[in-house]
């Protein structure tokens, strides 16, 4: 939906990964969440796979660690829990303000889907539960990111509220359907869970939550309009201001109750209304759990998990500006990032930095098999410089054609119900 396909766009973009040497000390993970504090990556939750001398087989568990990465110096540490920590999680998100940084929601196995929210301070070191109203939804992989003194918190999956009417979703299969497709990206051990909440039903959400991080309050955003992007999650939000200045939150992808998407969407902060974008070039093919930056005007995109659980090692970029999708060249001759999901990726210092994620899925048990503990970086600067080597000619009344005129060598929702 949105997107011209037609070709790829020649560009002069090349991406040079370098692996970083001090890997993580700590074990591989997925599904964890990332914020940037200053220098400092802080990673927290995720699925780990865990194996001790009674358990020969292991088995996978949430964890609650807090690991911080530091940008500079290429050190790992690690915060030490105390009371008031949040409970072990998958699928949370969380946004940095300042000093702090804001986690809400996420998964357990055991305890279901949750909609608490908790600030740790990174000066003190202390986290603290807010008790904040009108929040959203028990949900697990929806994102978050912050704008100023501002956090946006969009989609996500989880159980419905009764009370409210909700946009199209898909309630559980019962057992004796015995097809559970729909929930593709639900986990075995997950799909438990749901059955286990008392009968209700689950849903994906299109719903996107404000939260003010000075009087600590929810609002639920009413856009303007009626188009809107599909339900959804596992999908990535990111915040980025074009040329002229104007500030957007962009959607890519996600897994809505159809299938996995690769539809672009752009929400303007000035307007309070959503657009889905007329695309050019080559999209990404559609995924869910792919991770994401924001670099200046431009968006990229790494791998993440296709219609056939496939897992992607591309490299993609959006540019705001131009609307059109990139594929840059990736130099050969340095490692990079292998085919994954459930990664983290994120901006800092001038850098983009990768971590973590998995892949191999095994489709007796929708778990991945593989996981990762390695830490990739690029240069932002390899992002930012270049573009297309082709334009898009506009037909004299400044329309688009139908068809891409290349020419060469120019620049040119979701209850408000918590489980028990």
């Amino acid at each position: 939906m949105g997107n011209d396909a037609s070709k790829k766009l020649e560009n002069d973009i090349v991406i040079k990964w370098k692996k970083d040497q001090n890997q993580s000390p700590f074990v591989a993970r997925e599904g964890q969440t990332v914020a940037v504090c200053k220098s400092d990556m802080y990673i927290f939750g995720g699925v780990v796979f865990m194996k001790d001398m009674h358990d020969e087989i292991g088995r996978d568990t949430e964890t609650n660690d807090l690991l911080v990465y530091n940008v500079v110096t290429s050190k790992w540490y690690k915060e030490e829990p105390e009371s008031g920590w949040p409970s072990q999680r998958s699928g949370a998100c969380m946004a940095s303000v300042d000093d702090c940084l804001f986690l809400f929601g996420g998964l357990n196995q055991h305890s279901g889907w949750m909609n608490d929210m908790f600030v740790f301070n990174t000066s003190t070191k202390k986290w603290r539960e807010l008790k904040a109203p009108n929040c959203p939804s028990p949900r697990d992989k929806a994102l978050a990111i912050s704008v100023g003194s501002q956090i946006y918190l969009f989609g996500g999956f989880g159980p419905v509220n009764e009370d409210e009417i909700l946009p199209a979703g898909n309630p559980l299969p019962d057992d004796s359907e015995g097809d559970s497709s729909e929930y593709e990206d639900v986990a075995d051990d997950e799909v438990q869970v749901m059955r286990g909440q008392n009968g209700a039903n689950f849903t994906w959400s299109n719903q996107l939550f404000v939260f003010d991080t000075v009087k600590e309050t929810w609002s639920l955003i009413k856009p303007c309009g009626t188009d809107l992007p599909s339900p959804r999650a596992a999908h990535c939000l990111e915040y980025i201001k074009d040329k002229a200045g104007n500030g957007w939150l962009v959607v890519f992808g996600g897994r809505d109750c159809e299938s996995r998407q690769n539809d672009m969407w752009k929400y303007s902060l000035e307007e309070n209304k959503w657009t889905c974008c007329q695309c050019y070039g080559c999209p990404p093919q559609p995924r869910s759990f792919h991770a994401s930056a924001a670099v200046g005007s431009r968006l990229i995109i790494h791998g993440g998990r296709g219609v056939n659980n496939q897992h992607f090692d591309d490299f993609n970029i959006f540019d705001i500006d131009t609307n059109q999708w990139l594929q840059p060249a990736i130099c050969d001759e340095l490692p990079s990032p292998p085919s994954m999901g459930l990664h983290s990726m994120c901006f800092i210092n001038d850098f983009i930095i990768l971590f973590g994620g998995s892949s191999d899925l095994d489709p007796a048990t929708g778990t991945c098999t593989t996981f990762y503990n390695e830490l990739y970086r690029i240069r932002a600067e390899d992002v930012e410089t270049g573009g297309a080597l082709q334009c898009i000619e506009k037909e004299e009344s400044g329309s688009m054609p139908d068809a891409l005129n290349l020419k060469a060598n120019q620049n040119i929702e979701s209850s408000h119900k918590v489980l028990q």
